[in-house]
């Protein structure tokens, strides 16, 4: 409904304001809405700032950066998130009235009192507070946070110099069907009309753990795409078939040559999206399997 309609409580009754809460968009295109996986705000004020890339898997990452990237809506990107930052980010202040500060901590305390121990929650005043906020900065080759900030570098990089993804208007998403059973794959394609007539990209979601057969009508013509093999090593907890591309979030799209891209790593030709992330093929057009891993 997101995808579709930008508002997922656009109304409709909320229990937690015990209410409607909400009212649709209307015919506001997804470009004049801001979306975030997470921001400075939901993770400051978990009690211990735990920041996506502690509570979810890498494959999981992967999912939630191809829906960020590939809505119609703006992207906003919080500071760490594109290679899984795993220092948290808790809430710090470092008010210089005693009683502010100790009014700060108490605070704090009693927010969380029903559901952490209290020893948990970090002294918002204090030097170490501050300084475990700090980003490592740092992604080593061949790990699931190097793969992932190359993912998110990619699809950037397919919003800007392949397809203008903030002028495709027309959108639709729906969850697949296969022998007359729902699965849990949802399909998104986002289509625009250029100068060059009319583009197209379709996104494939795979949001159970399991691996998820495509359809046959899903696969796209043989010969129409190319994609580079990837490397037989997959991240830890991605699951994989031979035949099968290693990757939770599968494009293809179509419309005209772009021009040529500066980095010779990251190759978007006709009907092409080949990504270069190193031990694990995130985003790929499926050529050779039918099957989706899980974000499991």
């Amino acid at each position: 409904k997101a995808l579709n309609q930008t508002f997922v409580f656009d109304g409709k009754y909320c229990r937690f304001h015990g209410r409607r809460h909400g009212a649709p968009a209307g015919s506001h295109p997804g470009s004049r809405f801001v979306i975030s996986l997470q921001n400075h705000d939901q993770v400051g004020n978990r009690s211990q700032g735990e920041r996506l890339g502690c509570l979810l898997g890498p494959a999981q990452q992967r999912l939630a950066c191809g829906l960020l990237l590939l809505a119609p809506h703006i992207p906003l990107i919080f500071m760490g998130e594109e290679y899984g930052e795993q220092h948290p980010f808790p809430f710090f202040c470092s008010f210089l009235d005693p009683a502010v500060a100790e009014a700060a901590r108490q605070g704090r305390r009693r927010e969380f009192a029903d559901v952490a121990e209290l020893d948990a929650v970090p002294d918002p005043q204090a030097v170490e507070t501050f300084e475990s906020a700090k980003l490592s900065w740092s992604w080593p080759g061949g790990s699931p946070q190097a793969g992932l900030r190359k993912l998110y570098y990619d699809l950037l990089t397919l919003r800007r110099f392949r397809l203008p993804l903030s002028e495709f208007s027309e959108r639709q998403a729906r969850r697949l069907q296969r022998f007359g059973e729902i699965q849990d794959v949802i399909r998104l394609e986002r289509q625009a009309t250029g100068e060059t007539g009319a583009v197209e990209l379709v996104a494939y979601f795979n949001v159970s753990a399991e691996l998820q057969d495509l359809p046959e009508k899903e696969l796209p013509p043989l010969g129409c795409c190319s994609v580079r093999k990837p490397r037989p090593m997959v991240a830890p907890g991605c699951p994989v078939r031979r035949r099968t591309c290693c990757c939770h979030s599968s494009f293809r799209s179509t419309g005209p040559e772009p021009e040529e891209h500066h980095d010779r790593d990251s190759q978007y030709g006709r009907q092409c999206l080949c990504d270069s992330a190193g031990r694990i093929c995130h985003a790929a057009i499926r050529t050779a399997g039918r099957q989706l891993a899980g974000c499991g």
